[in-house]
């Protein structure tokens, strides 16, 4: 785990609430994240949520992403690239001009690293014992999947619930409005 050097007199947090945004941006689940920093696991759910609402705390685990975001050099445009290259992935790719499955070394990158699996199976004589060849297969990840989730990116499905969600809060709104009025 990386060291986080002066986080607690930067942040005015106590090494407890320190070490539970450390172990929150494990699993991002505030119960485990305040147990593993030495809170009771009797009352972790509640000091997990006390500690996910303060501020303090907030910018801390804000920090500490960001860290480890610049570390792994995974954002969102990572994240894309690769459901681009398992959507567009072409299993040709695996084979040779005679149909012969590639060593997985002179397979290109791209369709390497969208290999989902990879089985080969020897093939021997019944009768013999002698070693006749090999069936070879290779899966790819979804494609489906893929594009479902750059689809979503793009906002390309709309969920009813989001509609229906955000008309049901306008309403609730206007009303709470109508309540507050002062009458007339």
């Amino acid at each position: 785990m990386p060291k986080h050097k002066n986080l607690t007199t930067e942040s005015n947090l106590t090494p407890q609430q320190e070490r539970f945004a450390v172990e929150y941006i494990k699993d991002l689940n505030g119960t485990q994240a305040a147990i593993r920093a030495g809170y009771s696991s009797k009352g972790a759910s509640a000091a997990g949520s006390r500690l996910l609402a303060s501020h303090k705390v907030q910018q801390l685990i804000y920090k500490i992403n960001q860290e480890r975001l610049e570390r792994t050099k995974i954002d969102a445009d990572f994240v894309l690239k690769e459901h681009h290259r398992l959507a567009t992935s072409d299993v040709a790719e695996c084979f040779d001009d005679d149909g012969n499955m590639k060593n997985i070394k002179d397979m290109p990158k791209n369709v390497r690293l969208a290999i989902g699996s990879f089985e080969v199976q020897e093939n021997f004589d019944k009768e013999t014992g002698e070693l006749l060849g090999y069936t070879k297969k290779v899966k790819l990840w979804s494609k489906d999947k893929n594009l479902e989730n750059l689809g979503r990116h793009l906002k390309m499905y709309t969920d009813k619930s989001e509609i229906s969600g955000s008309v049901e809060l306008a309403e609730r709104m206007k009303k709470a409005r109508e309540r507050a009025k002062p009458s007339e």
